[in-house]
C-alpha cells in the first residue's frame, strides 16, 4: 500500500475518533502507527455494511464531482453540466438546481455547495461572482449572499442557526485565510482558526477541506502545514489534536499528486 493510501486510511480514522468522542480545549497529540505494508485494505476492516443505491434514470448525469446526504435526501454536483440532482434516499429523482448564467438568481459557476440542515436550502458557492446563492430543495431562488471582494473561500458549510464557515488556503493580500465565520448576510464575525505567516502548502496528501462529520453540527479540518486536526462544533473550536503520522511522503509522490489534483 502506498503513502497516499496510508494517509487516506488515518483521515478515515481521524474522522471516526472524532465522531464518537469529543475532547477538551486542550492541544493533544495522536500518534498513528501507519506501518508499510503491501496487504490489500478491506472494507471490512472499518465499515460494517455497504449499500448500494441505483439512481433514477431520469436524471442524466455526466460527470459527479460530489455527492451529500442530508436529511434523508441525495445531493449530486454534477460539474459538467453545473447542476445539483436531488434524490430521495431510495434514489428516486426529486428536482433539478440549474440556474447556470449571469442574472440576479444565476451562478456563473459551482465551486462548491452546501446544505442547511434546520432550513433545508441549498447554498451554491459561487466563487467567479464572489456569492452565495440559496436556492429550496425545489429549486426556487431564495436569497444572495454577497461576500468580500477580498476573500477568496476553497470551501463552506451553512450552519444550524444560518451562519457560514469559510475556508481558504489561498495567501493573496488583505484576504482572510484559514477558517473563519459570517453571519447569514456574509458579515464578518470571527477569524476562528488564525493562519500561519507563510503560504499554505499545496501538497495534496491530506485532504484539506471541511468536513461534516455524520448527520451532526460537528466539523472538521486537518491542516496540512501544521499536522493538526481541528473539532468545530457550534460555530466554535472545541478541541485541536496534532497528527504524528509516522509517514514519510517522498517529495516525488508530492509532486506527482500535486499537478494531478491541479489538472483535474
Amino acid at each position: 500500500m502506498d503513502d497516499i493510501k496510508r494517509l487516506s486510511v488515518v483521515f478515515l480514522v481521524v474522522l471516526t475518533v472524532f465522531y464518537c468522542t469529543a475532547k477538551g480545549q486542550q492541544k493533544e497529540k495522536i500518534d498513528f502507527n501507519v506501518k508499510r505494508t503491501d496487504k490489500e485494505l478491506r472494507y471490512s476492516q472499518f465499515v460494517n455494511s455497504i449499500s448500494y443505491i441505483k439512481l433514477d434514470n431520469n436524471a442524466f448525469i455526466t460527470r459527479i464531482k460530489t455527492i451529500k446526504y442530508v436529511n434523508d435526501n441525495f445531493y449530486v454536483h454534477d460539474d459538467k453540466a453545473q447542476s445539483i440532482f436531488i434524490f430521495d434516499k431510495w434514489g428516486k429523482f426529486l428536482s433539478q438546481i440549474k440556474r447556470f448564467g449571469r442574472g440576479p438568481e444565476e451562478y456563473k459557476s459551482i465551486t462548491t455547495f452546501d446544505i442547511n440542515r434546520v432550513k433545508n436550502e441549498i447554498h451554491i458557492l459561487d466563487l467567479s461572482g464572489n456569492k452565495i446563492i440559496v436556492y429550496s430543495n425545489k429549486g426556487d431562488f431564495v436569497r444572495t449572499v454577497k461576500l468580500n471582494n477580498n476573500d477568496l473561500p476553497r470551501d463552506f458549510i451553512s450552519l444550524d442557526n444560518e451562519n457560514y464557515l469559510f475556508y481558504s488556503n489561498d495567501n493573496p493580500k488583505k484576504s482572510k485565510r484559514r477558517v473563519w465565520k459570517t453571519d447569514k448576510t456574509g458579515k464578518f464575525l470571527k477569524q476562528l482558526i488564525k493562519s500561519e505567516n507563510r503560504q499554505f502548502s499545496h501538497h495534496y496528501y491530506l485532504p484539506r477541506y471541511l468536513v461534516r462529520i455524520g448527520q451532526t453540527d460537528q466539523i472538521g479540518l486537518i491542516s496540512d502545514i501544521d499536522k493538526t486536526w481541528y473539532h468545530i462544533q457550534k460555530g466554535k473550536v472545541i478541541s485541536s489534536n496534532f497528527l504524528d503520522l509516522n509517514v514519510n511522503v517522498s517529495e516525488d509522490i508530492l509532486m506527482k499528486r500535486t499537478v494531478k489534483c491541479n489538472n483535474r
